[in-house]
């Protein structure tokens, strides 16, 4: 399944906010509708971790080769900052998958 990019997170197309396929003359979405705003959400949670281990990744090799500031200290105190940056928005991705996967498993039993 393919996303266009028009501006949404990361990228990936959110729509206007309500769920894809939820045409107001429908009387329920389709299973792949909801997967695929699901599918959305997971995949731009996934590109904004991946821009911030490349962060992390960068400043540990700045680190090791002695490059960037000469403040040793100041070096570490800012990849500390971005690995806990990072760390912030993986437990928030978790979290927002997993209530998202609940709420479809939810909406399955339902139907």
């Amino acid at each position: 399944m393919e996303f266009e990019a028009k501006g949404g997170v990361n990228g990936a197309d959110m729509g206007n906010g309500s769920m894809p396929g939820s045409d107001p003359t429908r009387a329920s979405a389709t299973q792949a509708d909801r997967a695929s705003w699901f599918e959305a959400m997971a995949r731009a949670w996934g590109s904004g971790l991946d821009k911030e281990a490349e962060e992390v990744v960068q400043l540990s090799d700045e680190m090791q080769s002695g490059e960037g500031d000469s403040d040793e200290i100041g070096n570490q105190v800012e990849f500390q900052a971005q690995v806990q940056r990072m760390s912030f928005m993986s437990e928030a991705a978790s979290n927002s998958v997993k209530t998202g996967g609940e709420a479809l498993s939810s909406l399955a039993r339902r139907n």
